[in-house]
């Protein structure tokens, strides 16, 4: 069984360390930068993932929800605040965990 590591949020909202480079790569998302996708996914994936797996309880809904939340950062990125890439990407995450739980 594998074991995944994943940052705690702040409770208080603030930023993280590598903030900024969140922040900057969503703007590149909003304009088409695929690079700057894989950047963000490799830094937040995992605690996406962790996130929907704890909101759901299972592997294949959890990664559902993780594929779904991508998918409308990538749609959407123009349109996303900006300043908060954490923030924003979690609560994407959370919104496609609500849309799948409530569609069972």
């Amino acid at each position: 069984m594998s074991t995944v590591v994943t940052e705690q949020p702040r409770a208080d909202g603030g930023s993280e360390p590598g903030d900024d480079t969140l922040n900057a790569d969503l703007v590149l998302v909003g304009s088409g930068d695929r690079a700057a996708l894989s950047r963000l996914y490799d830094a937040l994936s995992p605690t996406m993932f962790a996130l929907a797996l704890r909101l759901l309880n299972r592997e294949d809904r959890a990664q559902e929800a993780t594929t779904d939340a991508w998918l409308t950062i990538w749609q959407c990125a123009p349109r996303l605040p900006q300043g908060r890439a954490r923030q924003t990407i979690l609560a994407a995450t959370v919104r496609s965990v609500s849309k799948l739980a409530d569609a069972e």
